[in-house]
């Protein structure tokens, strides 16, 4: 595939690089959530109060843990899958990526099963297996197209 200049067009017709789109979009989310989170309590002295009694309630140990939490939400759940899903996108096709994008149930399923302790019914098991039935069809279709472009 190698390195290829990608751009994405906005309505207003500006070439914007997808890593810099990433980036505007995660800043745009933190302002945002900042936003939503401290204008309630600015313009409620009841709710206000309610912030820094919490806040005064934390020993040094959970406020750290909080921190590191936001920290991680932030910076990895949120900023550095963006940055990471329009880097990958960058260097393969398009139909690969939207192969790859449909398997996030199956991820979040396994992953909850693991980690959470949650079992998978039957429906969640059809459900699986629909997937990964589609995601094969697509993948021998996809890896068939190939071969026949690499003979011509």
């Amino acid at each position: 595939c190698g390195e290829q200049n990608v751009y994405v067009l906005l309505p207003f017709y500006t070439k914007v690089a997808p890593l810099q789109l990433a980036f505007g979009k995660q800043t745009a989310q933190l302002g945002y959530s900042s936003m939503l989170a401290w204008v309630p309590a600015l313009l409620s002295p009841p709710r206000m109060q309610s912030y820094s009694n919490f806040a005064s309630s934390l020993s040094h140990d959970q406020a750290l843990q909080m921190l590191m939490i936001v920290i991680w939400n932030g910076a990895i759940s949120s900023a550095f899958t963006s940055y990471a899903q329009s880097y990958g996108q960058r260097r393969i096709p398009a139909t690969l990526a939207s192969l790859l994008f449909t398997t996030q149930p199956l991820w979040n399923a396994l992953l909850c099963s693991i980690f959470l302790h949650e079992s998978i019914g039957a429906i969640g098991i059809g459900g699986i297996t629909l997937v990964l039935a589609a995601l094969s069809n697509s993948l021998l279709k996809l890896s068939e197209d190939s071969e026949k472009s690499k003979e011509i």
